[in-house]
């Protein structure tokens, strides 16, 4: 099958852009082990990384990774960071247009280097990646998302971000790759950090300090690197930790919520065990318990000297 765009990796990232870009490219979604690409065509739904999902025909599943980049317009390697070289050093064509939508640093010996620095010497085509704020179920969702297209030539990545570009889907291009990857990969440490200090029960001073000044250290990072610190600023730096650091759960499509009640009504153990009635009975008093305490709140409020 001869496919528009070839995206290397069945992930949750890979599975997301695939049913995205399904209704107006060919797809063809390349999956590393050979059971998981038989499961995927079997049941049309990646069940470990994406369940809520079905994949639409137009995508072709293959383990082959020729098969999947035969006569594509484009590639799209969505493996992890580690398998990025490894991955495009086995692309049979270094001329078509690829993308990458990992993040990270990439390990050569004791050297940690920027995605980039590991591609830029052996591809002759055009290159980018995307990363800004965003999560692959609300992609796959057609969820309002906005993410950077970066590549070392801005014509290639207006290029690209207005081919990939519809309604729901908005991308930004941008020259600065080294401030674009320097933000995608730092911003799962400030990630971890504040969550640290939400679990050690420091404050809201504690962690609106902790974010601004992770922030300006990101700024200084990526310039150090080559990047450009208003970079930082924009979606790849402030919009990705703001949306990593205030993530609000998105709605189950309704399918897959029908079949949980149906779970429920069942009798499913996973649904209706011990934890799962903790669960649900802690849910049922929070009302109660917040109620309690803006009441207390508003007590204190009224004492003089009260904080």
């Amino acid at each position: 099958m001869t496919a528009t765009i070839a995206i290397l990796g069945a992930g949750a990232w890979g599975t997301a852009l695939a049913v995205k870009l399904a209704p107006r490219f060919a797809i063809a979604l390349w999956a590393r082990d050979t059971l998981q690409a038989e499961a995927l065509r079997a049941t049309r739904r990646n069940a470990r990384y994406l369940p809520d999902f079905i994949l639409p025909h137009a995508i072709h599943v293959t383990a082959e990774l020729s098969d999947a980049v035969r006569g594509a317009r484009c590639v799209i390697v969505a493996t992890p960071a580690a398998g990025l070289r490894e991955t495009i050093a086995a692309l049979p064509d270094p001329g078509v247009p690829l993308l990458w939508v990992c993040k990270g640093f990439v390990f050569e010996g004791d050297a940690a280097r920027l995605p980039h620095q590991s591609v830029a010497a052996g591809w002759r085509g055009g290159w980018g990646l995307l990363s800004g704020p965003s999560f692959a179920q609300e992609v796959a969702a057609n969820a309002p998302t906005a993410l950077t297209l970066a590549g070392r030539d801005m014509a290639f990545a207006e290029e690209w971000a207005a081919a990939l570009r519809d309604e729901s889907l908005r991308l930004y291009a941008s020259d600065d790759v080294a401030g674009v990857e320097t933000g995608g990969a730092v911003k799962n440490v400030l990630a971890i950090a504040t969550g640290i200090c939400d679990g050690l029960h420091l404050g809201d001073n504690a962690r609106a300090a902790l974010i601004t000044r992770g922030l300006a250290e990101m700024s200084r990072l990526a310039a150090a690197l080559g990047g450009r610190r208003e970079t930082l600023m924009g979606l790849s730096g402030t919009g990705r930790s703001r949306a990593h650091l205030h993530r609000r759960p998105v709605a189950q499509p309704a399918g897959r919520a029908a079949a949980g009640r149906r779970q429920v009504a069942a009798g499913d153990p996973a649904r209706t065990g011990p934890r799962r009635r903790r669960h649900v009975r802690r849910a049922r008093r929070a009302p109660a318990r917040r109620a309690r305490e803006h009441r207390d709140a508003d007590q204190r409020s009224r004492v003089p000297g009260a904080l």
